[in-house]
């Protein structure tokens, strides 16, 4: 069935998938985003919330199984599963083109977490900042479309969410180790790194919040960041 065939069931199995995995954004969403914002971001995240569950199951399907369906899915061509409907109505939908690149930033991330699973050593501070650069830039950009915010995000805004990733990632140091992901760069020193890095999050997610108040979008985009950026900074003050 093609995804506006079923576009009532695919809102509620997003809706679930949300209200499960985040309620706190799930509510946010449900408060400051206006329709048909409010549901893409809500198939846009259940939709990549299951293939992060898949590329994190302790045996992960092989790219060669993964990687066409969710392609074909980008391309118009989804199949029968929901996550590949709801990309496809994502991209099909009013705001799919300002949306593309936030769906394109975070397929690459999972292509990368995909292939560095297990890796050993870690990943050089490159790459790791390149993958915290995809998923933090794709999120805020999602965020502020589907707010309702005009054009895309300024470039000073997006140390607000790359901080924001960086702080899930320290949160998470220890599950992200036992799935097989390092997040601690090759070469540094993992006594003192955790400390010196939540002080640098800290200032990069400072100087997000003082371009957010300097460039003051729409009520709804700054009041959503706001919150999202005071949800994760109390992970950054400890």
């Amino acid at each position: 069935m093609a995804p506006d065939g079923c576009r009532g069931d695919l809102d509620a199995w997003a809706r679930r998938i949300l209200r499960r995995s985040s309620p706190t954004t799930g509510l946010l969403v449900a408060l400051l985003c206006p329709e048909p914002g409010g549901r893409a971001f809500r198939l846009l995240y259940a939709a990549f919330r299951i293939l992060d569950d898949q590329v994190d199951a302790p045996v992960p399907p092989a790219p060669a199984l993964l990687v066409p369906p969710v392609e074909a899915a980008l391309a118009g061509r989804p199949g029968a599963a929901p996550e590949l409907q709801a990309l496809s109505a994502v991209l099909a939908g009013p705001l799919g083109p300002r949306l593309a690149p936030a769906v394109a930033g975070m397929w690459a991330a999972q292509r990368f977490d995909l292939d560095r699973r297990g890796r050993r050593p870690a990943p050089p501070a490159d790459d790791l900042e390149a993958q915290r650069a995809r998923i933090g830039d794709s999120y805020l950009r999602a965020l502020w479309v589907c707010s309702g915010a005009p054009d895309a995000p300024p470039p000073a805004l997006l140390p607000l969410a790359r901080a924001a990733t960086g702080a899930h990632w320290l949160r998470d140091a220890l599950e992200d180790g036992a799935l097989g992901y390092d997040n601690v760069p090759a070469g540094a020193d993992r006594a003192t790194w955790p400390a010196d890095r939540r002080r640098a999050l800290r200032a990069e997610l400072e100087a997000g919040l003082r371009a957010l108040d300097a460039w003051r979008p729409p009520w709804r985009t700054r009041l959503l960041l706001r919150l999202l950026a005071w949800r994760y900074g109390r992970l950054l003050r400890g």
